[in-house]
């Protein structure tokens, strides 16, 4: 008797786990195409350095301001961030609609519209795949249809924090 409680226990936690997983997008494979991205207007800061604690501080302060702004949360990396074993230098902030307002200390990169190879993820981030992934699959699929691209990474979070969008720009 004890171990068919057991048994079913086990069952419905399993059952459940597995539910959880599939309701915050864990069963979710990323959506690759090429696409024309649109201009996008950025309003942030210069990071130089490896990643490491002190990137993962300032990639948590411009998360904060761009919630306080209404704006997407956007990393540009001047490389692939994966493969970077160097110094890196990355573009952070957020997508801004109004020019003419650039809080003290920020700079404004406005990124051309352009075609890109584009990875969208929607799921959570604790069940997203991870970054190694999107980028593997993002380059497969460059491959695969004989497309140049170049080294510069654009990764833009949505407000609502379970869509990320990776874009690497197609060589001309």
């Amino acid at each position: 008797m004890k171990i068919r409680l057991l048994i079913a226990g086990l069952l419905v936690s399993v059952i459940g786990i597995g539910l959880i997983f599939y309701r915050l997008g864990g069963m979710n494979k990323p959506l690759i195409s090429r696409a024309i991205a649109p201009k996008y207007t950025v309003v942030g800061k210069v990071y130089e350095g490896k990643i490491n604690q002190e990137f993962d501080a300032f990639q948590a302060q411009l998360q904060e301001d761009a919630a306080q702004f209404a704006g997407d949360f956007v990393l540009i990396y001047s490389q692939n961030p994966n493969q970077s074993k160097m110094e890196l230098k990355v573009f952070g902030g957020f997508l801004a609609e109004d020019e003419t307002h650039i809080p003290q200390g920020y700079q404004l990169q406005q990124v051309p519209k352009r075609e890109v190879i584009r990875a969208t993820v929607n799921s959570h981030p604790l069940v997203a795949p991870s970054a190694t992934q999107v980028e593997e699959e993002l380059f497969s699929f460059a491959q695969e249809r004989g497309i140049l691209l170049q080294e510069t990474f654009l990764e833009k979070y949505t407000r609502n924090q379970n869509q990320v969008i990776t874009e690497i720009p197609v060589k001309p």
